[in-house]
């Protein structure tokens, strides 16, 4: 469900944006995913001080922290985790034709790392490997993370997976059911003004728990159907 969204001043304003969002936003228990391009000492220090907690994916953006994390995890990641000193966790699933195996390392000792005082409320650091098979073709990715959180492997790999999730839930269906990749609309505060109905509109059709129906086709019958849209606009507002 989308709580908030702000509009930014093209490539390279997400930061502010972002900052902006944590301000509105209650943070108080929760655990904020970000991808790369939050992860920021500002946003680490804004989420702590809304007493929230963070788990953060590390990229090119931070080379020098990256650098540190692959290193350490590369050599991990060949051993045993016993041997390692690393907290471990996998699952495996089949889904259309396809294998995965889902891997995650977290540690806690982080006397080692150079920047561990530069990220307000680290706790530990964690590195997620998805092996997937289909067919004769494997890939595999290994991305690499910060957290506020204590190194607990599952509970920290399945709130990672829980973010890539959006991928889905969030962003593909505003691309499926929406259409919003082909829309040419640009002038003025357009663009700005649909997205807000696009993802107000999602929200509430994500809301009807008790039908079966897809996204699309609960969209359509809204749009014929008086009495599903009074009833999806009621739901809302109770």
């Amino acid at each position: 469900m989308v709580l908030g969204q702000l509009k930014t001043n093209g490539k390279g304003g997400e930061l502010a944006g972002i900052q902006q969002l944590l301000e509105i936003l209650d943070l108080k228990g929760a655990v904020i995913t970000i991808d790369a391009g939050g992860c920021h000492k500002v946003v680490t220090q804004k989420i702590i001080e809304k007493k929230g907690d963070y788990i953060l994916c590390v990229k090119g953006n931070q080379q020098k922290l990256h650098n540190e994390l692959e290193n350490f995890f590369m050599q991990a990641i060949v051993v045993e985790p016993v041997e390692s000193g690393c907290g471990y966790w996998s699952i495996e699933e089949n889904a259309k034709g396809r294998k995965e195996k889902r891997e995650v390392w977290t540690s806690g000792e982080l006397d080692w790392l150079p920047q561990v005082n530069d990220w307000a409320g680290l706790q530990s650091i964690i590195a997620a490997r998805r092996r997937t098979l289909k067919g004769d073709k494997e890939t595999i990715e290994t991305r690499f993370f910060i957290s506020s959180l204590p190194p607990e492997a599952e509970h920290q790999g399945n709130i990672i997976r829980g973010h890539w999730g959006i991928e889905k839930g969030l962003h593909w269906q505003l691309d499926v059911t929406f259409r919003e990749d082909l829309s040419r609309v640009r002038k003025g505060n357009g663009a700005e003004n649909l997205s807000v109905l696009r993802r107000s509109t999602l929200n509430i059709l994500k809301s009807d728990k008790s039908s079966k129906k897809s996204l699309k086709r609960r969209r359509l019958q809204a749009s014929w159907d008086v009495d599903y849209l009074s009833k999806l606009m009621m739901d809302v507002n109770e």
